[in-house]
């Protein structure tokens, strides 16, 4: 069923094709999980006629020594092997980026390619900004280590530092012929910041004529003699969730809304996903639960470790920048 509101005209001059998404930052570590984000990014990148830039970030592993003292301990000459065999990877990286980027262009995308030196999450935030990307999309590996889960993935990382959405792709996403985007989730709280989340998923639906779902997750079991009151509570939340749409969609929006029950959002989430067929997931990092976290708290970040489908994720404030950006384009587009 098509959507409209009066959000219509800031999708393109004459309801044509958005431009919420010019630029596009690929990060990569040559991994599946990186060569499956790449597949979304391109579905994005077409759909979108958007520009990717490649990036990878080697570390830069003689600073990281040097700065903990190592050089002292080693007369320098951990520096001077450090060096030789980082110059070597430097060297193997460059290739690989050089050959990606060609084989890329050679499909009929715009494309071009980055090495970075440094620390990952760092520079990929650095430089999405030196670019002005509006997306920057990376491979996910699901639940890692006790050690990344209390220090904070890069994933983890660059959503929680990023001025711009951030698509995290997890390696058991679907690729090939089953990338697409027909239905998408935005899981909202009632918070400000869903807003947000919802006006973005909008746009993202838009050139692919999507259908939008919103979610919301009572996050109580059910116990013996409350059935009833339960689902008189689910009743009322999902009469609250219309009214609370209209207020801000306007009267006449069609969109479904889906109340469910389950003991954490996260959980709720990823099963409804698996349940429907969700091709994409659109969320807030902040709501409720606060700003996303290092350790594996957050719905955000568990929501990432459990589905298998991407997940654009990004705090409020960035999904309105990329909108307002969007905005400007689709001024200058039009007066132009």
């Amino acid at each position: 069923m098509k959507q409209t509101s009066k959000l219509d005209h800031l999708w393109g001059k004459g309801g044509g094709v958005s431009i919420l998404i010019s630029h596009i930052l690929w990060a990569t570590d040559f991994s599946d999980a990186a060569e499956r984000a790449l597949e979304w990014a391109l579905l994005l990148a077409r759909n979108f006629e958007a520009t990717i830039t490649a990036v990878h970030v080697v570390p830069d592993w003689v600073k990281y020594y040097e700065e903990r003292g190592f050089d002292e301990w080693t007369d320098g000459e951990l520096s001077h092997t450090l060096t030789a065999i980082q110059k070597a990877h430097i060297s193997t990286r460059t290739e690989q980026i050089n050959k990606r980027v060609e084989q890329i262009r050679s499909s009929g995308f715009k494309v071009e390619g980055a090495l970075l030196l440094g620390s990952p999450p760092a520079q990929i935030l650095e430089y999405v900004e030196l670019i002005h990307a509006d997306l920057i999309v990376l491979g996910s590996h699901g639940m890692r280590s006790l050690k990344e889960h209390l220090l904070g993935s890069t994933v983890a990382r660059v959503i929680q530092g990023a001025q711009v959405p951030v698509m995290a792709v997890p390696s058991r996403a679907p690729t090939g012929s089953d990338v697409k985007c027909k239905h998408i989730l935005v899981p909202t709280d009632f918070s400000a910041a869903t807003r947000a989340a919802i006006d973005y998923a909008l746009r993202i639906a838009k050139p692919f004529n999507a259908q939008v779902h919103l979610l919301h997750v009572i996050e109580l079991l059910e116990s013996v003699g409350e059935r009833e009151a339960l689902q008189e509570l689910e009743k009322m939340i999902s009469n609250g969730l219309k009214q609370w749409v209209s207020e801000f969609m306007g009267d006449g929006y069609e969109i479904p809304m889906h109340v469910i029950r389950c003991h954490h959002a996260a959980d709720g989430i990823s099963l409804f996903v698996e349940r429907e067929g969700i091709d994409m997931i659109v969320m807030s990092t902040h709501g409720r639960t606060g700003l996303i976290r290092f350790l594996w708290g957050s719905v955000a970040e568990r929501v990432i470790g459990q589905v298998s489908c991407p997940v654009i994720a990004a705090k409020a404030t960035s999904f309105r920048r990329a909108m307002s950006n969007s905005d400007n384009r689709v001024l200058n587009f039009c007066m132009g």
